[in-house]
């Protein structure tokens, strides 16, 4: 399961607020993982009773349950411990001799004490508060649990756990006391100021139950992504390989155990934060494809002197070299820097973990295939020079004298030239320029214009010709080098658009 991740959602506080109303940006960004290849479980408090149609509509690939006490991964259940019968008439008969109004969790209904809607009521007010809720004082118990029963049975053998209204902290020590057999814990606030007590299975926590379905899955923890908000999240955020807490309704813990924080809750911003780090990251990538282009030309020039004993003059003297890399080369690359993400950005697969920004395929299509391409153009406008004046008949123009200053210059020429077609063709990674628009980079627009008159400066200026041992060209050389950018950039087109029509 490389290439697909395994996502857990806590259900209130995280992925619907506290009236049950599912946010747009949740439902599209599960869809979307969904739709890519991903599995998305809801990971709850909740027994599978309470989670709703409108929650499974999103297509949910199954859930954990009761706090880990049920596990389900489609219609198959992985795991499911309950609470024994003697053990619910424990906790039913020492609740009601206290006078504390309680609610039973099953995966068959959610089933309330007979007082639990009057007095629940102003402790579900509070506790949509204490999240941020608007209009908090208007929601009823009936809102936050619409199938609630409360006329049911209470001595039950399929529960998963239960939940009580908290008179005081006291109660909860007494839980503790009560039922060592079980796990006790609170809800809705920290310590003194906690709304609510429960009561579940002993040892069972959701980073258990993630466990179990991993091992069902046969899935590895490395793909794992976790989203919670409470206190009770702090071991699945904590067990995952990324965790993600709400920063708006978030506890305090729970946002210092996750390694990420959503901090406007909004599950749309988490899409947008992907695109934008696979901008980012594919721009940079861009960016040093662009800046090595020009590198394969500039050690071709040593190498060749040094390969043919001197028999070949340096095609680049340092001074050129030096008006690539500081002058023409950068300010077109940092127009790469803002380039828009490519239309199937979020359709690709995750890279892996463990991917270089500067691996084989980088250095070898911009070595290799783009800077072989940039070489040629520009040996050819060096050697060009040369034949015009002789060569081979003659010798190539030798160190020092005007026509190796024109040679070197029209060397230089060619590698800006080629430069102007490589930005624009580093600007997609397969799909074509054209459809992006030509112009519609403004920064690169504006860098190609800066790297023209950079251009025509060091070659026309006389005071800039002894600084950079340029020389002027004519015509000829003109000629040559204006198609340069045109054939470069058409021959990338053609090889981009020969990879579309293999990935379809």
């Amino acid at each position: 399961m490389a290439d697909s991740k395994i996502i857990f959602i806590d259900v209130d506080g995280t992925l619907v607020d506290y009236e049950n109303k599912l946010p747009a940006s949740a439902d599209k960004a599960i869809k979307q993982a969904r739709k890519n290849g991903h599995r998305v479980y809801i990971c709850t408090g909740r027994s599978k009773a309470e989670v709703y149609p409108y929650l499974w509509d999103i297509g949910l690939d199954g859930m954990i349950g009761g706090n880990g006490s049920y596990v389900e991964d489609g219609d198959t259940v992985v795991m499911h411990q309950l609470i024994t019968a003697e053990q619910c008439k424990h906790i039913v008969d020492w609740l009601k001799s206290r006078g504390l109004e309680f609610y039973l969790e099953s995966n068959n209904g959610l089933f309330a004490s007979e007082n639990f809607e009057t007095r629940g009521e102003p402790v579900i007010q509070e506790y949509s508060k204490r999240k941020g809720k608007e209009h908090s004082d208007q929601i009823k118990v009936r809102d936050v649990f619409p199938e609630m029963i409360f006329d049911g049975e209470l001595y039950r053998d399929d529960l998963n756990k239960v939940s009580f209204i908290l008179e005081s902290y006291q109660d909860h020590l007494d839980s503790i006391e009560e039922f060592p057999d079980l796990k006790a814990g609170t809800w809705g606030g920290a310590g003194e100021i906690a709304l609510f007590g429960d009561l579940g299975v002993k040892d069972i926590t959701k980073a258990h139950a993630i466990d179990a379905l991993l091992e069902y899955l046969g899935a590895d923890i490395e793909d794992t992504y976790a989203f919670g908000d409470a206190k009770i999240d702090i071991p699945m955020l904590d067990y995952c390989h990324i965790g993600v807490a709400m920063g708006i309704t978030g506890t305090d813990v729970a946002k210092e155990a996750a390694d990420m924080i959503l901090t406007d809750d909004n599950f749309a911003s988490i899409v947008r934060a992907i695109e934008e780090g696979r901008a980012v990251y594919n721009n940079i990538r861009k960016f040093l494809r662009y800046i090595f282009d020009s590198n394969t030309p500039e050690a071709a020039a040593p190498a060749l002197y040094l390969l043919s004993g001197g028999l070949v003059p340096m095609p680049l003297t340092i001074m050129q070299i030096l008006t690539i890399d500081i002058g023409t080369d950068m300010i077109p690359a940092l127009g790469l820097g803002a380039e828009h993400p490519e239309d199937n950005i979020m359709n690709q697969p995750p890279r892996r973990i463990d991917e270089r920004l500067l691996n084989k395929k980088v250095i070898l299509i911009g070595f290799i295939w783009y800077g072989l391409i940039i070489t040629l153009f520009a040996l050819g406008g060096y050697f060009l020079v040369n034949y015009l004046n002789g060569w081979p008949h003659n010798p190539l123009a030798p160190e020092g004298t005007a026509l190796y200053n024109e040679a070197t210059t029209m060397m230089l020429v060619g590698v800006v030239f080629s430069q102007m077609g490589m930005v624009m063709n580093n600007r997609t990674e397969k799909e074509s320029v054209f459809k992006r628009g030509i112009f519609s980079n403004h920064y690169i627009n504006l860098g190609l214009v800066i790297e023209f008159v950079i251009l025509l400066a060091v070659v026309y200026i006389p005071f800039l010709n002894g600084i950079f041992n340029t020389a002027p060209i004519g015509l000829i050389e003109w000629l040559y080098a204006l198609p340069i950018p045109f054939i470069v950039f058409g021959i990338e087109e053609l090889r981009k658009k020969i990879l579309r029509n293999k990935d379809k």
